[in-house]
């Protein structure tokens, strides 16, 4: 299962949400204080060095912390949410 490290309405918002939308389930991590020394910035500063959210650990145990990123790679999960990849219409949806 997918593991979220963020915090309730910041960055990791949009990952949540389209995660959800998808229906791909996740479990999510909450790291509030991360932007303070202590333990949720050490959790968090293991799997990411610039210790940002969201911040995704893959069932594969691949990291991404990139939001446009992630969002791609939930849509070639669900390639039904988009238009096709090659179609004038998919340049518009990005």
């Amino acid at each position: 299962m997918i593991k979220v490290y963020g915090v309730p309405g910041w960055g990791s918002a949009i990952s949540e949400v389209m995660l959800t939308l998808a229906e791909i389930p996740y479990h999510f991590i909450n790291v509030d204080g991360f932007d303070s020394d202590g333990p949720q910035r050490e959790l968090l500063k293991k799997l990411n060095p610039l210790c940002q959210v969201p911040t995704l650990v893959l069932e594969n145990g691949s990291v991404m912390t990139e939001t446009a990123a992630i969002a791609l790679m939930i849509l070639d999960r669900r390639p039904e949410l988009s238009p096709p990849v090659g179609h004038a219409e998919r340049q518009q949806f990005q």
